[in-house]
């Protein structure tokens, strides 16, 4: 991925050793969770030169100042792959067709089953100290060849299963996961179904209202703080020009992250 362009001058430091960072051959890791058309462009519409692009510049400096590289380059590909992932799930139309309350029963449904399938693992469960020798090894810069070394433990071990705590904890995630959408599902309105909005792509619809919850949720979980401002900012450089850091307060305290954590 190359970008061919200067980078305006208010451009923390450190974003722009992102941005060389992330067509480099030597750091490989970050330009394979950024390799896609979609990020190329993302990177063209972060990197404009209008007066929304210096407000939302301004106001990030402020936060990223004070981390180190890998903290700095940890909090870019978080905000690149939210802004992504926002944009992938808005065009994903399978939940549209059905009602709230629907989704609530298939979810319930589907958490219960998972619950099931935790406790029949216990039949097979057995730790393994070999596998828990390689899962805390490190290996943080060769994944490939630690997942192979555990794979081929796996093969070999098939005739008495090791299902390890680690696999069972991997489930246990996913369920959690389900209970956060479960108790957004539960706070909305359970007659009525999810309209695709007819207005046009660029306002405060649908894409708008994720994006900006899940650059929020990103915040939130980075700084302990959602930075409604910036994540405005953020939204209106990326086109959304109704975006009001009022509109993502009033998006974000609805979402199932917000309510889910622990009161002081």
């Amino acid at each position: 991925m190359t970008i061919k362009r200067n980078i305006p001058e208010w451009v923390p430091l450190n974003y722009k050793s992102f941005v060389v960072a992330s067509q480099s051959n030597q750091c490989c890791d970050i330009s394979k969770m950024l390799n896609s058309d979609y990020q190329k462009n993302l990177f063209s519409e972060l990197l404009g030169f209008s007066q929304l692009h210096q407000k939302m510049w301004d106001g990030l400096s402020k936060l990223v100042e004070d981390l180190c590289s890998t903290e700095a380059n940890t909090f870019y590909i978080c905000l690149h792959l939210s802004i992504e992932q926002a944009w992938l799930a808005t065009r994903d139309k399978t939940l549209d067709a059905s009602t709230i309350k629907q989704r609530i029963t298939h979810t319930e449904k589907t958490i219960e089953s998972l619950r099931e399938s935790l406790n029949n693992l216990n039949v097979f469960k057995q730790e393994s100290p070999i596998l828990e020798r390689i899962v805390n090894c490190g290996w943080e810069d060769n994944i490939g060849m630690k997942q192979a070394v555990v794979n081929s433990l796996k093969a070999v071990s098939v005739s008495r299963p090791v299902i390890s705590q680690k696999d069972c904890e991997g489930i246990s995630d996913l369920i959690g996961y389900l209970e956060l959408y479960l108790s957004q599902l539960k706070s909305s309105d359970a007659s009525v179904p999810r309209q695709t909005p007819s207005v046009p792509t660029k306002s405060f619809t649908t894409e708008s209202s994720t994006t900006s919850r899940y650059i929020a949720v990103m915040f939130d979980r980075t700084f302990g703080s959602p930075h409604y401002g910036n994540v405005a900012n953020i939204c209106n450089v990326l086109g959304f020009s109704d975006i009001s850091k009022e509109k993502v307060t009033q998006t974000y305290t609805k979402s199932a992250f917000a309510k889910s954590k622990p009161r002081p």
